[in-house]
């Protein structure tokens, strides 16, 4: 393969790279809080139902994000980039990625832990906040709720 060889394709949600690069990401933020029984037994409930999409770099697995399209708005979560790709629009390429790749989309949707500072990201993707709540499905790792943000992007 040559370098500098970049292309986004859909990948399983349970697959072991995907997996692998999704607890890479997310062992950051297990430092500030951590998903509730609750919240994981509806991710696994669920997850079926989304469809997950990664970012490949001179073919290593650096980026990924699951979907789910339902009545023209996509939801996402699970948007990760490995440390050594942050910074290079891996992000932003996958977010552009989804709500170009559901056209019928007119509202990308996001929830995010307040207290991870991932709200300015997704801001300086074009998202906006448009909800805070006390979450009943992330505790902060002394103990008490995190605030969750929802976030959107119209299309």
């Amino acid at each position: 393969m040559q370098n500098n060889q970049v292309y986004i394709k859909s990948r399983g949600v349970d697959d072991a790279d995907v997996i692998a690069l999704s607890k890479q990401c997310f062992a950051e933020l297990r430092q500030i809080y951590r998903p509730t029984q609750q919240a994981k037994q509806n991710k696994a409930a669920s997850s079926r139902e989304w469809t997950c999409f990664g970012y490949h770099k001179d073919g290593q697995l650096v980026g990924v994000i699951e979907t789910l399209c339902l009545d023209g708005e996509i939801h996402i979560r699970g948007l990760g980039v490995a440390r050594e790709a942050r910074r290079q629009g891996v992000a932003r390429s996958l977010v552009d990625f989804v709500t170009s790749h559901y056209v019928n989309a007119h509202l990308a949707s996001l929830w995010c832990v307040e207290q991870t500072g991932n709200t300015a990201v997704f801001q300086a993707l074009g998202f906006r906040a448009v909800q805070w709540v006390e979450s009943e499905l992330c505790i902060l790792v002394e103990g008490s709720k995190a605030t969750e943000i929802q976030l959107t992007l119209a299309l």
